[in-house]
């Protein structure tokens, strides 16, 4: 983000997980970019129970994007294009 333009779009995807041990490490580097910035919380890959967040000292675990955060991220990502000029085609 240290050369990313203003008004650039970060997304930090996490869970539960990171949530409790290490979330917003992205927030001020946005910030400093004067990047828009904003979360898409997933699910813990692997954890079959609703609700179980494993220790940190078992690993960070992966992250599976289900469809509600599937649904977030496109919106977000449609919301930053609709803002952005019309390109012109090339011929």
């Amino acid at each position: 983000m240290t050369y990313a333009k203003p008004g650039a779009l970060v997304i930090e995807i996490g869970t539960r997980q990171t949530q409790m041990h290490r979330w917003g490490d992205f927030l001020p580097c946005a910030h400093v970019s004067r990047c828009r910035y904003d979360t898409v919380f997933a699910d813990i890959a692997g954890v079959s129970r609703a609700g179980e967040v494993p220790p940190m000292s078992e690993g960070h675990m992966g992250i599976h994007i289900g469809k509600r955060a599937t649904r977030r991220i496109l919106a977000l990502v449609d919301d930053a294009l609709a803002g952005l000029p019309a390109q012109a085609s090339a011929v």
